[in-house]
């Protein structure tokens, strides 16, 4: 592996919020360097998108959007995944407890979001969605849950300008009995790589297969915890189809890593390894996006309810990460 470039992180700048006069973002997809798009939810618990782009090293973000929320008249939007620069998906929860989902569309660099969209769910009458990844233009992979407290997953596939969500499906449990999933990677159109947590707070896994037009889905795994004893991984990212990076929290609030290593059809898990500790003390990381498999970049909250960011990158067969 190559030494990862040094990173730089402003300060947080604040958006200007849509008529509610509040929002609290909660995902965001940068298909290259310079553009960036984020969903989240505003003050009238209605999804909501903006986009940002950057010049000459300044960012500009675009004052965020509402999203018409589907027939139960809110929508919280969770995950969003952009396969093109013109084109996002957005997925997450409705009023009714259902998943549903909103694409957004630019032209010209303005966004249009559409209404948003309930997703059939499984047999247990409803769930959530809470990321999304698509792989390329055509096709997007959701995960989250239902309401019988098993994971969940399902596809979208567009044809034109038509969007349409496969009826989720509930993946198979590990020992615990039940358990939600949190994060998405598709490295390929038919590869994809799911996180979440057991029905014991511990961290889980599962693979997806696509072979002709059908989906299998690994029956989920426990990730070895760290010295805590537990916790969840609440995200990942797989800059290749033979290589993950997950993050998440322990028991003890402390963030955690652990590495995926596919060799052949088998994938191997790291046991979770606690994230050391920045000048603020302990802190869970929820995100984390890694460019190449010599560089990632985690972020969280720590205790205080301050962002931290946390770089990573591998020494030997290790990784080591540092707070920003």
């Amino acid at each position: 592996f190559g030494a990862p470039a040094a990173m730089r992180f402003v300060r947080a700048t604040e958006l200007v919020s849509d008529a509610t006069g509040s929002d609290a973002l909660a995902a965001v997809s940068c298909l290259q360097p310079s553009s960036c798009v984020a969903v989240g939810t505003d003050g009238h618990d209605h999804g909501e998108g903006a986009s940002g782009l950057e010049a000459a090293g300044h960012w500009a973000w675009t004052a965020a959007t509402e999203v018409s929320p589907d027939a139960s008249g809110s929508t919280r939007l969770l995950g969003v995944s952009c396969p093109s620069r013109s084109s996002c998906m957005a997925v997450g929860v409705d009023g009714n407890a259902d998943a549903t989902y909103a694409t957004g569309t630019a032209v010209h660099s303005e966004w249009t979001w559409s209404t948003a969209t309930p997703v059939v769910p499984d047999s247990s009458g409803s769930g959530q969605l809470a990321a999304v990844s698509c792989p390329v233009p055509t096709s997007c992979v959701g995960v989250g849950s239902d309401s019988h407290a098993q994971g969940a997953v399902g596809e979208a596939t567009r044809n034109g300008a038509t969007w349409t969500w496969s009826t989720l499906s509930a993946i198979a449990p590990d020992a615990a009995g039940g358990g939600q999933l949190l994060g998405v990677s598709c490295p390929t159109a038919t590869k994809c790589v799911a996180v979440g947590e057991d029905s014991h707070a511990t961290g889980i896994y599962t693979i997806g297969s696509k072979l002709a037009s059908a989906w299998t889905w690994s029956t989920a795994a426990p990730v070895t915890s760290d010295k805590a004893g537990g916790g969840r991984l609440t995200a990942l990212s797989c800059p290749n189809s033979s290589m993950c990076e997950a993050v998440g929290t322990d028991a003890n609030g402390q963030g955690t890593f652990a590495t995926a290593i596919r060799a052949g059809t088998t994938w191997t898990w790291t046991k979770s390894v606690g994230v050391p500790p920045g000048p603020e003390g302990i802190a869970g990381l929820l995100s984390v996006s890694c460019p190449t498999t010599s560089s990632c970049v985690a972020a969280g909250a720590d205790g205080s309810g301050h962002g931290v960011v946390v770089t990573g990158s591998p020494v030997g067969v290790d990784w080591r990460w540092t707070a920003v």
